[in-house]
């Protein structure tokens, strides 16, 4: 059951990567034919490079999303958790933390007694 849940997962996966490489292409090969009908028709106004770039935005979107964003992978996040999780159990251990402090704990009646608030006043 596990195995068809990975052959399932790395389906989706491969239909991913093969669609964000279509879009590069289809991305390429328009820009290519924009730059060439600009000089064609207006060499003086570089038109073809706002939707060649409003296109590469969102192709880069694309890409981040097939492929994450650099250095910010699952994997970089989880070694990130690890060591933050090992920074603070050290500090906490450098400074005696580990054992927490004996806190005076008040009895109903002591606190009733020190209470600084007015009941009607709660909300």
């Amino acid at each position: 059951m596990k195995e068809e849940a990975y052959i399932k997962e790395a389906k989706k996966r491969v239909k991913k990567v093969k669609d964000f490489w279509a879009h590069f292409w289809s991305w390429a090969i328009t820009s290519i034919f924009l730059v060439a009908l600009n000089l064609f028709t207006s060499p003086g106004y570089l038109w073809a490079f706002f939707p060649i770039a409003g296109w590469g935005l969102g192709l880069a979107f694309h890409y981040f999303d097939v492929f994450g964003y650099p250095g910010f992978s699952k994997d970089w996040e989880e070694k990130a958790l690890k060591r933050e999780a090992l920074r603070l159990k050290e500090r906490a251990q450098e400074l005696n933390l580990d054992e927490p402090e004996e806190e005076e704990k008040l009895e109903l009646p002591q606190m009733e007694k020190e209470k600084n608030y007015i009941d009607d006043e709660l909300v």
